[in-house]
């Protein structure tokens, strides 16, 4: 204390004293001015949905102090051990049979008889259809007619040459007849076995052109023949993992109809597609009886090796400065660090990825306040999650009526009552104009937030106010709440950019919406009516801490304390003490704070 009149009280001596190099702006006008903006923006909606109860009469003073010290923000955290995980090529491709073939008549002539049906399975050799084989019955029997006679001429041919009254020519001429006789009686019978069309191998009859009384010329094709045991799936495989492949490899193969079956890489090309830079990879598949059709799609997966690798939620994933995927850890001394990673493999449950310690201590909920170099303040994810009920992670968000949840939570905007009508009514003026917006610290962003929950306006406001609140104030609101739930969205700057999509993307799987990327109606109202997360409330217990109101400590649990706090100054405000952080609380919350410091 010094013996200045004009120095602040005791009580207000952390309000009144300057910040040491706050928010590390100093080095970066261009972030500071950005976070500046975005921070005028939520005030400026604080004041269109307050109206009287936020913005002061007169303009705050400018050059007013900031928190003498910064309190290490509470983050969520969970130990990740590293282990050994199996890496797959997955290819898409389409089935194909093992073979397709024209069955073709051998001989012209009508056919007399159809012995089979579209879409029947034959056996090898079983006849398809039959051509009238009449004029080749008397073709034989001529043939047979011949093929005896030149018999007989030659017998006596050769009978006369062993009497002495043959001569050899005669034998010669009557051996060339009798082998003409015989080739034509052959041909003759080919000819009557040739007007059965059979089947050349086992399979299904997938077209059928052979009709009864049709005339049909030799070589014409009457069926069409398809074996599908086995099948083959034909797959293209990328340059990259050529190398990782050899024929023998297991595969498994998921069809479209939903049958998965094992099978074997039979085939893999060493020339490469002139288009695409792919090789053709051909997978042989069991097929007993047919039951896969030939020409579906199929999803094919064959394993190519090992990787050591972290299972996480595609939710706690973060941007570094230079574009690329990271993930924030701890290091020692609760110190973040950045970690570029690879996404090795995904499935339903989380993405496997690489580029953290084999032991790391992953941040899972406040990573978007955070920045690599930044002490904190961790927490277990278990313990937080278990003390709030709220703010849990996408992938493992409770049941809000879940037993464990603790009083005081805020339940989903669709549970809420409607606010008592004792209540101090708030208007809907139209909304002012940017210019109009106050000046405030880069904090302001996440601290109004915190105090001014949008789930505790009345619904006809909850309604109203989206259809005619500027857009960029509903984007910076949805920014600061995506970040308080663990989405990087750096900056709420109140403009949409690649970060902010890539989170918007992530909350909206996580919730169940379309996953756009865009911040559509339907998710800013999501955003504008989900239950407080754990780091707004924390924020709010920070802020009524500075003005004298003690929450019991900064833990971002709505409990006991932080309710009789609420009390308190809800009592000194002149407002109902219901101890709940409703719109009206929030404004004036924000007005105690500009008049301070003023």
């Amino acid at each position: 204390m010094t013996d200045d009149p004009n120095a602040a009280s005791a009580s207000d001596t952390v309000a009144a004293t300057p910040a040491p190099e706050p928010l590390r702006f100093d080095t970066d006008r261009g972030a500071w001015r950005a976070r500046a903006i975005a921070a005028a923006l939520v005030v400026l909606l604080a004041g269109w949905m307050g109206s009287g109860y936020v913005l002061p009469s007169e303009e705050a003073a400018e050059g007013a102090p900031t928190r003498a010290e910064a309190v290490p923000v509470t983050v969520a955290v969970r130990p990740s051990t590293a282990e050994p995980v199996r890496l797959f090529l997955a290819a898409e491709g389409q089935a194909r049979p093992e073979r397709t073939v024209q069955v073709p008549a051998e001989t012209s002539g009508t056919v007399a008889e159809v012995r089979v049906a579209k879409g029947e399975d034959v056996e090898a050799g079983a006849v398809i259809a039959v051509i009238d084989a009449a004029q080749r019955v008397a073709e034989l029997r001529r043939a047979q007619a011949d093929e005896a006679r030149t018999q007989r001429e030659f017998d006596n041919a050769t009978t006369l040459l062993g009497r002495g009254a043959g001569t050899v020519d005669r034998v010669a001429q009557a051996e060339a007849a009798l082998a003409s006789a015989r080739a034509a009686l052959a041909a003759a019978e080919e000819q009557i076995a040739s007007t059965e069309i059979v089947a050349p191998f086992a399979g299904r009859i997938e077209g059928l052109d052979a009709r009864v009384g049709e005339f049909v010329q030799a070589g014409a094709a009457v069926a069409t023949l398809v074996d599908a045991t086995p099948l083959t799936v034909e797959i293209r495989v990328p340059q990259q993992a050529l190398a990782s492949l050899e024929v023998g490899l297991p595969a498994e193969v998921a069809f479209i109809t939903g049958q998965t079956r094992e099978g074997t890489l039979s085939f893999l090309g060493t020339a490469a597609d002139a288009e695409t830079r792919t090789f053709l990879g051909e997978v042989s598949v069991p097929n007993p009886g047919g039951l896969i059709p030939a020409g579906i799609s199929a999803e094919v997966r064959i394993p190519t090796g090992l990787r050591v690798a972290h299972l996480v939620s595609p939710a706690i994933l973060s941007l570094g400065d230079d574009g690329g995927l990271g993930i924030k850890t701890l290091r020692e001394g609760d110190v973040v660090a950045f970690d570029p990673i690879e996404i090795v493999r995904a499935e339903s449950g989380g993405l496997w990825v690489t580029g953290l310690p084999d032991q790391a201590t992953i941040v899972t909920v406040g990573q978007g306040f955070v920045t690599a170099g930044e002490r904190v303040t961790p927490r277990a994810e278990g313990e937080l999650l278990a003390e709030t009920g709220a703010g849990t992670p996408p992938e493992a968000a409770p049941d809000p009526a879940a037993p464990g949840a603790m009083e005081g939570i805020p339940p989903a905007a669709d549970a809420q009552e409607a606010p008592d009508a004792a209540a101090p009514a708030v208007p809907e003026p139209a909304a002012p104009e940017m210019s109009e917006a106050p000046a405030a610290d880069p904090e302001t962003i996440t601290r109004t937030v915190a105090i001014v929950p949008a789930e505790k306006a009345a619904p006809a406001e909850t309604e109203a106010a989206p259809a005619t609140m500027p857009r960029p104030v509903r984007v910076a609101v949805a920014q600061a709440r995506l970040g308080a739930r663990g989405y990087d969205v750096g900056p709420a700057t109140g403009q949409e950019n690649p970060r902010t999509r890539l989170a918007v993307a992530r909350y909206q799987e996580a919730e169940g919406l379309p996953k756009s990327g865009e911040l559509d109606d339907a998710t800013l109202q999501r955003l504008e009516t989900a239950p407080a997360a754990p780091a707004e409330i924390a924020v709010l217990q920070e802020v009524l801490d500075e003005l004298g109101y003690d929450p019991g400590g900064v833990d971002g649990v709505l409990g006991p304390g932080t309710q009789a706090a609420l009390r308190d100054f809800q009592s000194d405000a002149g407002l109902e003490p219901t101890g709940t952080p409703d719109l009206a609380t929030g404004a004036a919350i924000v007005r105690s704070v500009q008049e301070r410091d003023q």
